[in-house]
């Protein structure tokens, strides 16, 4: 027996939350600009917003980014119809006037806000822009904001000096190998360190690092694919590896990966299962032979 429209309405389940999502703009050396100072440093002008409309499909179609029980309680909530938020009318369609706003900052989304919190939504389906996670933001080059949870923040500055004191320690297992300490200073500033750079230097950029990147900086260097991760860096600078819109390939053009995605987590994932063996000895023979 068919229930009546006011069981259904019942069932509705909020997807607010009294909470908010923050999305917070990723500073990074990009191309020639290396100076955080510098107005367009991370690739964005300082003061500037970037301007995000509903994101389209290949077909013209807008996407979904609203799953059909987040649709069904907006709908409801917002009293805008049955497929009153469907992205296939014809007419008046809702996401043809939706726009989001990210400035060069931190961005504020209220989840218990309808409209702040489909905004939110819309920000989150421009995955090569914005990245889920703070984790996620050194997946790919283009990724100018991270995601961060209302909480996340404030768990950090309390966990602030234990996690220092972490650096620290994980910093005196390295301090004496310069490769090592010359990759994390790649990867979190963006930017190579020249052959002839004092040993003193790159260990006073170190504790810069830790003192201003303190999180990213134990990402790095506590990562269990570290030393995957500095083959391939060196196999790129050496020509052995190709690194080509932040994916990375063998030099005869084929993806480090089974899926097609080769960002640097899948390629090192990819050179460390044992079937792989074979290519990894290669990239590492090839890599010492044009040091």
């Amino acid at each position: 027996m068919a229930k009546n429209t006011e069981e259904r309405e019942d069932q509705l389940v909020s997807c607010l939350e009294d909470k908010k999502l923050i999305i917070k703009f990723y500073p990074r050396p990009r191309g020639f600009i290396t100076n955080p100072k510098h107005i367009l440093y991370g690739g964005m002008l300082e003061g500037s917003t970037k301007i995000l409309p509903a994101p389209l499909l290949k077909n013209g179609d807008y996407k979904n980014v609203l799953t059909n029980d987040e649709k069904a309680f907006l709908e409801d909530f917002m009293q805008l119809g049955k497929d009153g938020l469907s992205v296939y009318k014809k007419d008046n369609n809702y996401w043809e006037s939706v726009r989001v706003r990210l400035e060069k900052g931190e961005n504020a989304f209220d989840m218990s806000s309808p409209d702040d919190f489909i905004k939110a939504k819309v920000a989150l389906a421009y995955v090569d822009i914005v990245a889920s996670s703070f984790d996620e933001v050194r997946n790919k080059a283009s990724y100018l904001f991270y995601a961060v949870k209302e909480g996340e923040k404030e768990k950090q500055s309390v966990k602030s000096l234990t996690s220092k004191q972490e650096a620290y320690k994980l910093y005196g297992k390295y301090e004496e190998e310069r490769d090592v300490l010359e990759y994390v200073c790649k990867a979190v500033r963006g930017t190579q360190v020249a052959k002839n750079t004092k040993m003193v230097t790159i260990q006073g950029w170190i504790g810069d690092i830790i003192e201003g990147n303190t999180k990213e900086f134990i990402l790095v260097l506590s990562d269990r694919q570290l030393r995957t991760k500095m083959l391939i860096d060196q196999a790129v600078k050496n020509g052995v590896i190709r690194f080509i819109d932040g994916q990375y390939y063998t030099e005869e053009g084929k993806p480090l990966s089974t899926s097609g995605e080769a960002n640097l987590s899948v390629a090192a994932n990819y050179l460390d299962q044992p079937i792989n063996q074979p290519l990894r000895l290669k990239i590492e023979n090839k890599t010492k032979i044009t040091e």
